[in-house]
């Protein structure tokens, strides 16, 4: 157990006679605790990589923010085109209902053929 436990120490690489089993939230670089920058978000090596951090909160905050602003538009395109298409097809439907009898034989006929032609190119 002891020897598990030495195979994960690093030493702080400002003071390489100290094991530690901390790194720093940004960096990962193995840190003691006199190196240890302890703050809200975590511990750091120092202030640069606090900075760093905190500016890539702030970042992914800001494009949480945008991607929550964009879903209902982006919905409502999305519903529209499904609209679109279903009044379409329901507009095809009516169209090929009036159709004379020779025409939609002749129709039918041919997207039955098409028909099994994708079918087949999915065997």
């Amino acid at each position: 157990m002891a020897r598990k436990m030495e195979q994960r120490l690093s030493y702080c690489l400002a003071h390489q006679d100290r094991p530690t089993d901390t790194r720093c939230a940004a960096c990962l670089k193995p840190i003691c605790e006199e190196c240890t920058l302890t703050t809200e978000v975590g511990k750091f090596c120092g202030n640069e990589c606090y900075e760093k951090r905190l500016q890539s909160n702030e970042r992914i905050k800001v494009l949480k923010e945008e991607e929550e602003r964009d879903r209902i538009p982006r919905m409502m395109r999305m519903l529209t085109g499904w609209a679109l298409k279903i009044l379409v097809l329901v507009a095809l439907y009516f169209v090929f209902q009036t159709l004379p009898v020779a025409w939609k034989a002749w129709l039918t006929k041919s997207f039955k053929g098409l028909w099994k032609t994708v079918k087949s190119a999915f065997k």
